[in-house]
């Protein structure tokens, strides 16, 4: 049976919210709120509103405030939203579609037409939401492939991947950003390129060890070579772009924190640096000064906030079977041997907890730390 949707209703006018409760009462939900106040409540609860008919002249917040509001925030930023007003001008419409508004219903309202409007953008969200998601599930089944190429042909790249696609997930997710997956797969494919890297250049980043100028330029061209692999996958160009601005081991460019792809960027070239500086022993807190003339303000708020999530959350010990995926090692997982198998910040995917207990059971005999994943607060 299909789900019913939900209206809300945002005018202080009673006689406007009562001929258009009216109107859509026979087909959808209505929610009514007469202050914008009470719309960006009832447009946070649980569950939200799948599109909204919004007033713009109200006393107080008045609708253009409500709709940057709703637009701003990564929760309530995909509802749609139609204005409804008695203004008529070209610059009041213009001013609401830039604020993200889908539509326009003038008043004195025709039943027919705000009943089209609304089922055409409900069908429209609809339509986007469902494109979203199954683009979503054939990127990552094409990511896990790349990935695991990844931890077969380069186990050190795919680990520091792992960490990588962990502080942006982290990052992404307290900063609010739209689309935070795209980010995440950026960062889970950016080191694709380090499988055409010799093994004794990877042992001297991975090690911190010096490196001859023709060492490093050939370092730098990992970026570029992760950027030709994923050209060559449909819907992959984000991703590639992203990766294709990374800068090693030179000084960082102030980012302006706006558009997607400058935003993805600047969260795995933080990253990138947080985690580098971390495994040379740095401390957090250096790290994160060091890096405030070059990141915004935000980011570096929000990886404070990890760093201390981190350092205050105990770690279990536990078996090797109870190895599970999403757990993160709080130390270097090490053989019977001392060689480092998978180092510590590593967070635990499927292929990587199958291959560990596949492989790896007659060699791992002590107890394996690890802290459970953060969740969304």
């Amino acid at each position: 049976m299909e789900v019913q949707k939900t209206v809300l209703i945002v005018d202080d006018t009673p006689a406007n919210v009562s001929l258009l409760n009216e109107i859509l009462k026979r087909q959808f939900k209505t929610k009514i709120a007469t202050s914008g106040e009470k719309a960006l409540k009832l447009a946070r609860a649980n569950p939200k509103p799948d599109l909204i008919l919004l007033d713009i002249m109200m006393p107080g917040m008045d609708g253009y405030t409500v709709c940057k509001t709703l637009k701003s925030a990564a929760r309530t930023r995909e509802i749609p939203i139609i204005f409804v007003t008695a203004l008529g001008e070209v610059a009041d419409e213009t001013r609401g579609l830039n604020l993200g508004a889908v539509d326009y219903i003038i008043k004195p309202f025709s039943p027919p037409i705000v009943l089209a409007r609304v089922r055409t953008h409900l069908e429209l969200s609809e339509t986007r939401e469902k494109l979203s998601d199954s683009l979503q599930k054939t990127l990552l089944g094409s990511v896990r492939i790349l990935t695991d190429l990844l931890a077969v042909s380069n186990p050190e790249a795919f680990s520091r991947a792992l960490r990588l696609k962990s502080i942006v997930h982290d990052l992404a997710l307290r900063l609010g950003a739209k689309d935070a997956w795209k980010y995440e797969v950026a960062a889970s494919l950016s080191q694709l390129g380090c499988m055409f890297l010799p093994p004794e250049l990877m042992h001297k980043i991975n090690n911190n060890l010096p490196l001859s100028e023709s060492e490093l330029a050939l370092y730098r061209t990992y970026p570029q070579r992760s950027c030709e692999l994923l050209l060559n996958i449909p819907h992959l160009e984000e991703s590639a772009e992203i990766i294709r601005r990374l800068k090693l081991f030179e000084s960082v460019e102030l980012f302006d924190f706006r558009g997607d792809t400058l935003v993805g960027n600047a969260l795995l070239q933080g990253a990138i640096y947080f985690d580098e500086q971390l495994g040379q022993g740095a401390d957090p807190d250096e790290v994160i000064d060091s890096m405030r003339p070059h990141f915004p303000s935000p980011m570096l708020s929000s990886l404070q906030q990890i760093s201390a999530s981190t350092q205050t959350e105990e770690a279990a010990a536990i078996t090797l079977k109870d190895l599970e995926e999403g757990m993160v090692l709080a130390e270097d997982l090490v053989s019977d041997t001392g060689s480092v198998i998978v180092p510590k910040g590593t967070t635990l995917t499927e292929t990587v907890v199958r291959k560990l207990k596949s492989s790896w059971k007659e060699r791992l005999h002590d107890l394996i730390k690890i802290r459970h994943p953060a969740t969304e607060s």
